[in-house]
């Protein structure tokens, strides 16, 4: 993604925001799973690139977050260097070993979330 000048974090929100058509800042913070503190911030410099826009909710206190046409292009190019830089990773390292990566990286984080929530 850094091809594309995109963080993880940023591509988290497009993706979801792709998926979902709106969503309220609660929702994307659950589904992103980080706070809506850092993700309000996240989200005005989204805004301020004309990536996301914002939208009256379903009552006076509640904001919708939706992709703008920028934002939408700029999810697609973003998926489009993620499938070939995955591309590159299974040819250097087979498909076998990025699986087995892929369950690890599953199990670490089960094993933070459930330390998270203390047990």
């Amino acid at each position: 993604m850094a091809r594309n000048g995109v963080s993880i974090v940023t591509y988290a929100v497009l993706s979801q925001l792709a998926r979902e058509e709106s969503l309220t800042l609660s929702a994307l913070a659950e589904r992103v799973g980080t706070d809506r503190t850092t993700l309000s911030r996240t989200v005005e410099r989204m805004r301020h690139a004309e990536l996301v826009e914002t939208a009256p909710g379903d009552d006076r206190r509640e904001r919708r977050l939706s992709l703008t046409p920028h934002g939408r292009t700029t999810v697609e190019a973003a998926r489009r260097s993620w499938r070939e830089t995955a591309a590159e990773l299974e040819e250097r390292y087979g498909a076998g070993r990025l699986a087995s990566l892929h369950e690890l990286l599953a199990d670490l984080e089960r094993v933070a979330a459930d330390e998270a929530e203390g047990r």
